[in-house]
């Protein structure tokens, strides 16, 4: 009951950190407490978080709720137009229907309209799939392939500390002919490997776009990672990092996201690796380190064959 609730009155989950059950009884974990959002507060504070602290004397752990505001007013957020959403056969009925509905009870009818059909439109861009980007089955190459001329790879992975629970991520861009751009390893804190995963998604598709790289790959070895974006599944830790990585691709660009061996992944599994617990404003490697050189070398021979 309470779930179709959340559904119909479209309320999203906050992002978390910590530990990933607020609720212990003998040796029953369990995750009851929750805090959610609708879409305004969404967008007023797209960073918002959300820390399960230690328990201590209580059954629950207490939730702590962090909500920076960001510069400016949301409102004055552009809305982007995808133009592959035209590419859908359902997509003129979609607007007809939702600008021929006839609400005169509203002085600024336009105006509504045009918000309800942003809303909708949203709405069928996560439904249909229908957003500006690419999607791959997994390719079953054991190596890495570079991207098409003018295109850059993004590779990402995530790492996860079994004993403590910390995570990491890493991820590295190249050109089509294999050429280094830039390299990052990142602490996330501690999450499940998957959360780590998307934020090694979302900041490689966010130095990509630094770049001015309008047309980018994006590859994973995780195959829920891969997944959630396709799907835009909601059922995630932390759904706010998902937002983010929509946002990206609301941007205009040309994004393909692709499931890979991991295998051909080695480069971001070894970047990963190399932040430490609490190095959270990252490394940057404008140059390859050292320690993945001899994979660099590996990936330039195959492509030579």
């Amino acid at each position: 009951m309470f779930q179709d609730f959340i559904f119909e009155a479209e309320l999203l989950e906050i992002g978390l950190r910590g530990d990933e059950y607020t609720w212990k009884q003998g040796r029953i974990l369990k995750r009851l407490d929750w805090c959610l959002f609708n879409e305004g507060c969404a967008k007023l504070f797209p960073m918002a978080l959300v820390t399960h602290l230690a328990r201590v004397g209580f059954n629950h752990c207490p939730l702590l709720f962090h909500a920076p505001k960001l510069s400016g007013r949301a409102e004055d957020r552009p809305f982007c137009f995808i133009a592959a959403w035209q590419e859908h056969p359902d997509f003129a009925n979609l607007v007809r229907e939702e600008w021929e509905d006839k609400l005169n009870v509203l002085a600024n009818i336009e105006i509504f309209k045009l918000k309800n059909l942003k809303r909708n439109l949203m709405k069928f861009w996560h439904k249909r799939k229908a957003y500006g980007c690419k999607n791959h089955d997994s390719n079953g190459d054991p190596q890495w392939i570079p991207p098409p001329s003018a295109w850059v790879k993004t590779n990402v992975d995530g790492s996860r500390d079994i004993q403590d629970g910390y995570a990491a991520c890493g991820r590295a861009i190249r050109d089509s002919n294999g050429n280094w751009l830039i390299g990052f390893a990142k602490a996330v804190g501690i999450c499940s490997v998957l959360e780590a995963e998307l934020w090694g998604e979302f900041e490689g598709l966010l130095h990509a776009w630094r770049l001015g790289k309008r047309q980018a790959i994006l590859e994973t070895d995780s195959a829920d990672a891969y997944r959630l974006l396709i799907r835009n599944s909601p059922k995630v830790a932390s759904p706010t990092i998902i937002m983010h990585i929509l946002e990206l691709l609301e941007r205009q660009w040309k994004v393909e996201i692709k499931h890979i061996r991991r295998d051909a992944n080695k480069i971001a599994d070894s970047l990963a690796t190399m932040a430490q617990k609490k190095e959270f404003a990252g490394l940057i490697f404008e140059t390859p380190p050292e320690a993945i050189l001899s994979i660099l070398q590996e990936d330039g021979a195959m492509m030579r064959l």
